[in-house]
């Protein structure tokens, strides 16, 4: 080899060591060999391990060491407003490890721009002096004007300047300390402000009063307002063009007009998120079609776009909107009015319901809540499939017979352009076999996708998988539902009982698959495939009674015979 290609000492002291393997039947030569080197590699690795024990660079440079000190303090970081802070600075336990740590923090005041007001006085004075000039985030919660929160407020408020973002959880009782705040806010891009009135005196149904800090030019140039059950200044023209986020989740008690909501709207032109709660103008009880008027507000760069309340009243102001074809759209129902009108508003300004290719189907029976979930796109269903038509329906409480939010959904999937689904997938949902109108409602479900190749269940919705297989429609035909249906999978499902289990017996599900299978395939081609996954109670009787039914069973192997929780929580059906 010549000199030019032969690495220096220097360039060969990071070479990794590597012993090969021992063959399996290696000589005894080889064997003495490889415990040799085995030796050596060990003495190399101490070697090493000293050479850098004494090398001149023997800790992280400072600028990443701050780095990671930044994400830690961002992992005390909590989200939701509390009244007591007592793990936020935590943290700083780990910076005074050594006296370089402490020093390195110190001289990060972008460590200690984030605060958290506490009732010290002195730990928020040493965090604005720590944190110097740079910009700041801010989170403030009082409860009320006696709970010593004013002064670190009224203090850390002074530096509003220099504020960034600015999250507030505050009693009405304490607004004079907001609203006294009259200074420029060039920083201000984020505003979140939560009325937290469970500790107040505040009678039940008291109108809370508006927030005056919010018509101030002053928040010209917010770009995200969260307001939490605090009024939004509807009928006062507020400087807020310059908006890409806004939510406001309302209290039910002061609702806008119509006419307010969408004259706000169209000052917004730059949003790109909206998220609307308990705001919604409400159409008169005896009004059952929405009226027809032309589009009001073209919200061209929109995003996202959620939205609470019955779907009467959520197709009202759809219907006054354009945006763009792509958004995605999460609609919260309560079941009542309006859902053919709510689809066909959503039809005339998205394609979200002509080309459906995957459809979710969740029923909550804790909640009352029933959850669609419809995605372009078609294969299994994963953590990041994205699903740009969510729609929830939930029991309407003001109600003394209140429509069972399935009806509601199943109504809503039926207005869906549903022979372009593909693959359904549907969890929590066991239409009770003695109720003919829900089990119809169903039925009209499993023949309107006529073209479906994949269904997929998980949990307690497995339990009418064997009657879907074989459901047949209403129509006069009596033919079965699901013609091209090939795979079925099969999720967190309970095959059979502990008891039928250590007898080496299928279990009960097993046995009631089974049939459902053998029938079906009195009419139609056998079930190309059938998977099985993460389920209990399962193992090869199961799985060969399948076999015979089935042309092919994939099962993930696992042999799970340990009763949990849920075998004695799901008792109740």
């Amino acid at each position: 080899m010549s000199a030019q290609n032969e690495a220096s000492p220097s360039q060969r002291d990071d070479t990794v060591i590597i012993v090969p393997s021992l063959p399996t039947e290696a000589s005894p030569g080889h064997a003495e060999l490889w415990k040799e080197m085995l030796v050596h590699a060990e003495a190399i690795r101490d070697l090493k391990s000293r050479w850098n024990t004494i090398a001149s660079i023997f800790r992280l440079p400072d600028e990443v060491l701050a780095g990671v000190f930044h994400i830690l303090s961002f992992l005390y970081y909590n989200d939701q407003l509390e009244w007591r802070f007592v793990h936020r600075y935590r943290w700083i336990s780990v910076c005074q490890v050594c006296s370089h740590w402490r020093i390195v923090a110190l001289g990060c005041p972008r460590l200690w721009s984030d605060i958290t007001v506490t009732r010290s006085m002195n730990w928020m004075r040493e965090l604005l002096a720590r944190s110097q000039e740079v910009p700041l985030r801010v989170q403030i919660a009082m409860t009320s004007m006696v709970d010593g929160m004013d002064k670190p407020a009224r203090l850390v408020l002074g530096e509003l300047s220099r504020t960034e973002e600015l999250v507030v959880g505050i009693s009405p009782d304490a607004f004079s300390i907001l609203n006294a705040l009259d200074v420029p806010t060039p920083l201000l891009r984020r505003l979140t402000v939560e009325v937290m009135c469970h500790r107040t005196t505040s009678l039940p149904g008291t109108r809370i009063p508006l927030l005056q800090v919010l018509t101030r030019p002053a928040t010209d140039q917010l770009e995200r307002l969260h307001l939490l059950n605090c009024p939004f200044p509807w009928n006062t023209p507020v400087p807020f063009t310059s908006l890409s986020h806004l939510k406001i989740i309302g209290s039910n008690a002061d609702r806008p007009s119509l006419t307010r909501v969408i004259a706000t709207l169209d000052r917004l032109r730059l949003l790109e998120s909206l998220d609307l709660e308990g705001i919604l103008p409400a159409l008169p009880q005896d009004v059952t079609r929405i009226p027809t008027t032309p589009t009001a507000v073209n919200l061209t760069r929109l995003k996202m776009f959620r939205l609470v309340g019955e779907p009467i009243d959520c197709a009202d102001l759809l219907g006054r909107l354009s945006f763009p074809r792509s958004i995605h759209l999460i609609l919260e129902c309560t079941s009542g009015r309006g859902t053919a009108d709510l689809v066909a508003c959503i039809r005339s300004r998205t394609s979200l319901v002509e080309h459906p290719r995957t459809l979710v189907l969740g029923e909550d029976f804790a909640a009352s809540t029933f959850r669609l979930r419809i995605s372009m796109d078609e294969g299994p269903i994963r953590d990041d499939t994205r699903f740009p038509l969510i729609v929830t329906f939930k029991s309407n409480s003001s109600l003394a017979v209140s429509r069972p939010p399935s009806s509601s959904a199943i109504e809503f999937c039926l207005h869906l352009t549903l022979a372009n689904v593909r693959t359904m997938h549907i969890v929590g949902i066991i239409p009770p076999s003695y109720d003919e109108d829900r089990m119809k409602e169903y039925l009209d479900l499993f023949s309107g996708v006529s073209n479906i190749t994949v269904v997929s269940v998980s949990g307690l919705a497995a339990a009418r998988l064997p009657n879907m297989l074989v459901a047949r429609t209403w129509d006069g035909s009596d033919r079965i539902c699901l013609t091209t249906l090939h795979r079925v999978e099969i999720e967190e499902v309970m095959f059979g009982v502990a008891e039928t289990f250590l007898l080496k017996k299928p279990g009960q599900f097993t046995e009631q698959l089974a049939q459902s299978l053998e029938a079906r395939s009195q009419e139609l081609p056998r079930l190309e495939t059938l998977v099985i996954r993460r389920s209990k109670y399962v193992d090869l009787p199961d799985i060969r009674m399948l076999e015979g039914v089935v042309k092919s069973v994939i099962w993930d192997g696992i042999v799970d015979a340990n009763p949990g929780e849920e075998d004695y929580d799901l008792n109740y059906y």
